[in-house]
């Protein structure tokens, strides 16, 4: 069985060519994206893939680097969400060529593995 980590690696891959078909692979239908405020931008696979090619069209290139995954034990499996496993990301993010701009990106999977929830802190 591939690693969660091994997961977020393929999805950063993936991300970066732009390839909505095969991120859309990798998640979950009930995905949720959250910013660092708690606000919900997008709520489903639809809405995830909506708003991810609303960004790629808005930029030439967009590249992201991570530079550590972390795997969080999950001691406790809370059957509400279905939470499996969770991966902590630190990357870098390089748009149009210009500056990197550091993230954290919590990632939590569904127990087939799909990623069901990013919540995404800059800074």
């Amino acid at each position: 069985m591939i690693s969660l980590v091994s997961k977020c690696n393929q999805f950063y891959k993936i991300f970066n060519k732009q390839d909505l078909k095969n991120i859309r692979n990798l998640l979950s239908n009930d995905i949720v994206l959250e910013n660092s405020k708690g606000l919900i931008i997008a709520n489903g696979i639809n809405d995830f893939l909506e708003e991810n090619l609303k960004l790629f069209s808005k930029v030439e290139s967009i590249v992201v680097s991570p530079l550590k995954l972390y795997i969080a034990e999950n001691k406790i499996l809370n059957e509400s969400n279905n939470v499996a496993g969770t991966v902590i990301a630190i990357i870098d993010v390089k748009i149009n060529s210009d500056k990197n701009e550091r993230f954290l990106e919590i990632f939590e999977f569904d127990k087939k593995n799909k990623i069901k929830y990013i919540k995404v802190y800059k800074g």
